[in-house]
């Protein structure tokens, strides 16, 4: 969501790295969970990502069917050697609905009957029945959660890895990452050391 404020400190952090492989979409229906954007957000967006240092791709009236704006936007957006990309989608959100556009469309259930004709609609599919392969598709994400367990168990192989290397040489560092590590943000007795801080600064 453009409106959060972590998503501009992101994007902002994005654009200094130069973080040229990042390519994002942001659909600019004009709707948000509880209001049409009139009432609350009116900024160019583009504007400001390209404040961010990105470079800034337009997709107007995406209403229409074709892939190939996303294609050449994708295309445009991969060339970049020095700049993150955002690609900006005016769409209508819902088009099909009695009350397409309008915010009640942000968190409505899609029913399959729906989504098999909007997909029929955008593609231009001709088979009458969208499958979709259940088994094939529980099967990829166990795979991923496989992946993660591993990458998880090797992270933190690294992370012990660490504290064994540096404990001796850098004690307070490794107490500190340990801590925060486990979860556990706040030094002890932190009370009494904020009010020894405030102190030395009235």
């Amino acid at each position: 969501c453009m409106m959060e404020g972590v998503a501009s400190e992101a994007a902002s952090l994005a654009g200094h790295l130069k973080l040229h492989k990042l390519i994002v979409f942001y659909d600019n229906n004009k709707s948000g969970n509880d209001h049409h954007f009139d009432l609350s957000f009116s900024e160019d967006v583009g504007a400001r990502f390209a404040a961010y240092g990105w470079n800034v791709l337009r997709i107007e009236n995406r209403d229409v069917g074709s892939s190939y704006p996303f294609e050449k936007a994708v295309a445009d957006a991969k060339s970049q050697t020095e700049r993150p990309s955002i690609i900006i989608m005016t769409t209508t959100i819902r088009e099909k609905k009695v009350v397409a556009g309008s915010h009640e469309m942000d968190c409505e259930m899609v029913s399959s009957s729906e989504a098999t004709s909007l997909v029929h609609h955008r593609l231009e599919l001709i088979s009458e029945k969208v499958v979709l392969p259940k088994v094939q598709v529980f099967e990829k994400f166990k795979q991923m959660e496989a992946k993660g367990d591993r990458m998880a168990e090797e992270w933190d192989e690294m992370l012990q890895e660490y504290f064994r290397k540096f404990r001796a040489s850098e004690p307070d560092l490794v107490e500190d990452l340990e801590r925060r590590t486990s979860g556990k943000f706040l030094v002890d007795k932190w009370e009494r050391k904020v009010t020894e801080y405030l102190s030395k600064e009235q």
